[in-house]
């Protein structure tokens, strides 16, 4: 079977098959797949009606995502474990949402064992509540919020072909006082500038908050269905106190109070990043399960 790298030719064909059931999972919107296809070094194979993925961190053995289409599960779930006896590695898929567990289990009972993946969870929040900061339970947001307003020359404007240079060069800074290097920082790099490469032709729509003409942060993201936008990226001057807490509030009152909700991703299991993310209330989290064959099959 040959696996594919992903190509920005291939959004039609990957968006036919992940919205073939409503999708809410930040991992199967295309973008997502397509900036971080390196990183996770993300191929594809179509078999029948199904579009199936399979990844891996470097030095690790790959694993699958859950495939995407419709027909029978059972069919793709033996050629997935059928893919993984030849490709020698052990049978994991990633990313399984709720309602995909239920169907797995009703349909191949006792055979997998399927479990929460807690650090990839999803965090969602209602879009008036970031907008607003209001309540006692936002009173620190707001204040980094005003203290970020104080400052003098505050500018807002949305990426656009003119100014997409800017965002680059707003990256690049971020990463010289983050000292990026080989670490994850350095791929998260790559992800945000193939994004910026593509920018129009991925549908993503994003901002930039300046202070005196300097970019204090800067933010993109795209709808994931009628009322709910995804952030696929956040960056704020850390020298520049509340600028993260003003680039979320000010992107979505700029370009989203249409929408209900807003998924802003997972926190991969970093405490600091876990903390900032419960600190914003989500409303909710989508979970994500992970899938294995039981010891005594």
């Amino acid at each position: 079977m040959i696996y594919k790298d992903i190509e920005l030719s291939d959004k039609p064909l990957f968006e036919g098959y992940c919205n073939v059931v409503p999708n809410e999972l930040s991992d199967y919107v295309f973008t997502t797949l397509f900036m971080w296809k390196d990183t996770y070094n993300i191929k594809y194979t179509i078999f029948k009606d199904w579009l199936v993925m399979r990844m891996a961190l470097p030095g690790e053995k790959e694993i699958f995502l859950m495939p995407k289409g419709k027909g029978d599960i059972k069919e793709v779930m033996t050629f997935i474990e059928q893919q993984s006896k030849a490709l020698d590695i052990p049978f994991r898929i990633f990313a399984v949402s709720a309602a995909e567990k239920q169907a797995i289990e009703e349909s191949m009972p006792q055979r997998y064992s399927i479990n929460g993946c807690r650090d990839y969870f999803d965090y969602v929040y209602l879009v008036k509540d970031l907008i607003s900061l209001s309540g006692k339970k936002y009173h620190g947001k707001k204040n980094h919020l005003n203290t970020f307003m104080a400052n003098e020359g505050i500018s807002y404007e949305s990426i656009s072909p003119e100014n997409l240079g800017q965002v680059a060069q707003a990256e690049e800074e971020w990463c010289r006082k983050h000292d990026c290097g080989e670490t994850d920082l350095k791929s998260e790099k790559i992800a945000i500038f193939r994004a910026l490469e593509n920018f129009d032709k991925l549908g993503l729509t994003g901002g930039i908050l300046k202070v005196s003409g300097k970019i204090a942060g800067f933010t993109f993201g795209e709808p994931i269905s009628e009322d709910t936008v995804l952030i696929h990226i956040e960056k704020a001057d850390p020298d520049t106190k509340g600028a993260y807490t003003a680039i979320n509030q000010v992107f979505l009152e700029n370009q989203w109070q249409h929408m209900s909700f807003v998924n802003r991703e997972e926190d991969l299991g970093l405490e600091g990043l876990r903390k900032a993310k419960e600190s914003y209330h989500p409303v909710r989290l989508i979970e994500k399960f992970g899938c294995e064959l039981k010891d005594k099959i």
